[in-house]
């Protein structure tokens, strides 16, 4: 009689999961997957050999190229001619990508949405406003380069 109670509690708890509309893991819709990227060179390894795939080392990356781990081991990197990110400890791995897009700042000027550089256009005004904030201003350290100021 105990196996027979035990038989009827599971009947019920699988009736009632397929009618509370239970969804088994093997037949639910896959997830977003992780991405292929690790902090460092041994992490990067392990998951490249275990995911079958490329994955992104964050250490090794600079200003101007990528480095990756191929599931094999080996290592690829790829070089570019210009700079393609910029150090930002705010961004991923102490790095954020360039993006030339020009958006307006909380003063009405125009900025670069992430240059090399922090670029800024006047929002406008009148003629006193832009010459005393400059029409065009590019800043690198404690060097200003402007144009349209008084």
């Amino acid at each position: 009689m105990k196996r027979l109670g035990g038989f009827f509690v599971a009947v019920l708890a699988a009736v009632s999961l397929v009618v509370s509309g239970f969804v088994p893991v093997f037949a639910a819709e896959p997830g977003p997957a992780a991405p292929f990227e690790a902090a460092d060179l041994l992490s990067a390894r392990v998951q490249a050999g275990l995911r079958a795939h490329r994955v992104l080392v964050g250490d090794e990356l600079r200003a101007d190229s990528t480095t990756w781990v191929n599931p094999d081991g080996s290592l690829t990197s790829e070089v570019f001619g210009a700079p393609v990110r910029v150090r930002d400890v705010a961004g991923k791995f102490g790095w954020r990508d360039l993006d030339f897009s020009l958006v307006f700042a909380s003063d009405g000027s125009v900025v670069a949405r992430s240059g090399l550089l922090p670029l800024h256009i006047s929002g406008g005004g009148n003629a006193s406003e832009v010459a005393a904030s400059g029409l065009v201003s590019v800043t690198s350290g404690a060097d200003v380069l402007e144009t349209g100021s008084a």
